[in-house]
């Protein structure tokens, strides 16, 4: 599903990616039982297996976010190269999950500085206290997360001391995505 969404001033496209991350994780937990977790920034796992992507980009309207669930494992499963590719495969109409999703993130612009979002993801992101490798400049280094900032940035620590990340991909290295 994509909305398109006249953000607040001052919510970014990060913030936003965010409260769609937020919302997608209620929704599925309510339409399912499930509760997937958040990897940063913008993908949601389940049982080790991503089963959700999130796209947020700024237009000339507002900012238009792209929510990918996969529902169900297609019949032979994933190919060989989509071997982090999951789905809930639970009992859901996809139209009720889009509805929820839609509910789950208005209801949050509403609140978006309350700082409601921002707990509910570090609550749910287990990354915090793991070893992760980033690329930063084009070179990939390694580090271990040690929080979330307020604005969403992945808070780690590297050979070159404490940072926050704002952008970019992370990965678990040989710890996989057991857990997630």
């Amino acid at each position: 599903m994509s909305l398109l969404v006249q953000p607040p001033q001052g919510a970014d496209a990060g913030k936003i990616t965010i409260l769609a991350a937020v919302a997608v994780c209620k929704a599925i937990h309510e339409r399912t039982g499930l509760q997937p977790k958040i990897k940063w920034v913008n993908d949601l796992f389940l049982r080790g297996k991503k089963v959700c992507g999130i796209l947020a980009e700024g237009v000339r309207q507002g900012v238009v976010v792209g929510i990918g669930v996969n529902l169900k494992t297609p019949p032979g499963g994933f190919p060989p190269e989509a071997a982090i590719a999951g789905a809930l495969d639970a009992e859901t109409d996809r139209f009720a999950l889009a509805g929820t999703i839609a509910r789950h993130f208005l209801d949050g612009m509403e609140k978006l500085d309350t700082g409601e979002a921002i707990a509910y993801y570090r609550a749910h992101m287990p990354l915090i206290g793991r070893d992760i490798r980033y690329t930063e400049n084009g070179h990939e280094k390694n580090a271990r997360v040690t929080g979330v900032a307020d604005d969403g940035g992945l808070m780690i620590e590297d050979e070159t001391g404490p940072h926050v990340l704002r952008t970019g991909e992370v990965s678990l290295g040989s710890q996989g995505f057991e857990g997630l």
